[in-house]
This record gives C-alpha cells, sequence and structure tokens, in this order.
C-alpha cells in the first residue's frame, strides 16, 4: 500500500476511488464506507484520513482512537486498499469544499467518493 502525508508533492496517473472520514478505527461503519471504494472497475481504491483527528485542532473535545494509525494501515491493506493518503487537517483546513475536490482529482486522479453522513 502506498501511503502519502503530503498533498502538495503527490501526482497520480491512475485514477482512484476515495473512501473519506476521520475513520478513528475500522469498525463495521467505517467497513461500509471503505468497502465501496473496493472492486470499483478501473479504479485504484483509495482512503483519505487524517494524520490527526481534526475534533482536537477545531478545539473540541477528540474521541479517543479505536485502532493506532499503524494498525489501522495493516486493516485497510489488508481489505485491499492500494492509497492510504494521510495529511496533516491544517493542509486542508481552510480549503472551500470545491478546491478540496479538484485537489483530490489533480493530484490523485478522483473519480469516485465515498463517505457517511456526517
Amino acid at each position: 500500500m502506498e501511503i502519502v502525508t503530503q498533498l502538495e508533492t503527490h501526482r497520480r496517473s491512475q485514477p482512484t476511488a476515495i473512501a473519506l472520514g476521520t475513520f478513528d478505527g475500522v469498525h463495521i461503519g467505517h467497513r461500509a464506507v471503505i468497502e465501496n471504494v473496493l472492486n470499483r472497475p478501473g479504479l485504484v481504491p483509495a482512503v483519505f484520513t487524517f494524520s490527526h483527528a481534526p475534533a482536537g485542532i477545531l478545539g473540541k473535545q477528540p474521541a479517543g482512537m479505536l485502532a493506532t494509525p499503524a494498525a489501522k494501515q495493516e486493516i485497510l491493506e489488508q481489505m485491499g486498499i492500494r492509497l492510504f493518503i494521510s495529511p496533516p487537517f491544517l493542509s486542508v483546513r481552510d480549503m472551500e469544499p470545491q478546491t478540496f475536490l479538484r485537489l483530490l482529482s489533480d493530484r490523485f486522479g478522483a473519480k469516485y467518493f465515498s463517505c457517511g453522513y456526517n
């Protein structure tokens, strides 16, 4: 699995399907979001999350993590995720939604997205 922690330097030539979320673990709800990007014909399955939970940065009480970053990466790789994107939240915090989606499209070839209700 390829791991990306800096958005500015990454360029991907293959189109991707990206699951978006905080993913404090990989429980059944997370798996449902992630499974939506697996087996999309012609698309590399990817996960976009943050290296640190946004809640703490935004001044809210962060929830406890259900899995360590290493454990989460191992589970995702076993599920079939081939690209793990995990930048610092501050690198996208002030982006307009359209700018964020354009970044994912331009830098990661995003053609399909999956996310939960929140």
